[in-house]
């Protein structure tokens, strides 16, 4: 427990606003299931309070992740006050929007039926937009050694796996371009079918979201896999980080290409 403490209190003193907000979408994941056990009102097929609680949860992990992964990146301190900025005013953005269509009782992706709804989601890119070329530059930076701060990162294992997790971070928000182009997540049936319980992915046919998931929370994988080498592993061998990241873009592209094809996961 001392340590957590001392690694918590370090996190929230070297990222305060990512830190801050990533705790803060944790607990509105909270206050969002707890609407949704009064309001029932269903949205494709499930409570319209579901996805903003998925949201949330997800992005307040990507918040303290990214709070913990700029600890080991040295850039100027104008830098260090942009990318919070960017990062975290682009994720509250694209949250409120979908409480705000929650509220409404409307879905918030793909949504064009009137122009304020239209509106909504064309913020929402933009947010999505912004959030990715921050991340981008980021991972730029990860590859200049200059950039390193090894007294944080401390081996190889681990800066490889900050690495790869932010490159397929990219590759699976990319993929969600292909949503986009579809203007809808299910490929064989339309949104809102029968779900998988609690995550509500597509029962009965392909679903994009479950790559574009398991592509975006590489971020949390790689170099949780990076930690987990460098303590148990040989520290100054990369090599299990690179099959790992290679075995891991295998997987979920081949859950794009199995939802592309109009099959469930299950």
């Amino acid at each position: 427990m001392p340590s957590i403490t001392h690694f918590l209190k370090d996190l929230f003193e070297a990222q305060p606003l990512l830190s801050r907000l990533g705790v803060f979408h944790l607990v509105l994941a909270i206050g969002f299931t707890a609407v949704g056990l009064w309001d029932e009102r269903i949205v494709l097929g499930v409570n319209v309070w579901l996805k903003p609680t998925k949201f949330a949860l997800s992005i307040g992990v990507f918040l303290l992740t990214m709070a913990w992964i700029l600890r080991g990146l040295r850039v100027s301190k104008q830098w260090k006050k942009i990318f919070p900025v960017v990062i975290g005013g682009s994720l509250l953005v694209e949250m409120a929007a979908i409480a705000l269509q929650a509220a409404r009782g409307v879905p918030s992706h793909f949504n064009e039926a009137t122009a304020f709804d239209g509106a909504i989601f064309s913020l929402m890119g933009l947010a999505i937009i912004a959030n990715t070329l921050a991340c981008l530059w980021i991972l730029t930076l990860f590859f200049r050694s200059g950039n390193i701060d090894m007294s944080i990162l401390q081996s190889p294992p681990l800066l490889w796996g900050i690495r790869f997790g932010l490159l397929l971070f990219l590759i699976g928000s990319a993929e969600g371009g292909i949503m986009l182009s579809l203007a809808k997540h299910s490929v064989g049936m339309d949104d809102g079918g029968p779900g998988v319980p609690l995550i509500h992915w597509n029962a009965e046919a392909g679903d994009l979201r479950i790559a574009h998931f398991f592509g975006l929370h590489a971020l949390q994988a790689l170099p949780l896999f990076g930690a987990i080498s460098q303590k148990f592993g040989n520290p100054a061998s990369s090599r299990p980080v690179f099959l790992f990241a290679a075995f891991y873009f295998a997987v979920f592209n081949g859950m794009l290409v199995h939802a592309l094809m109009g099959r469930p996961l299950f």
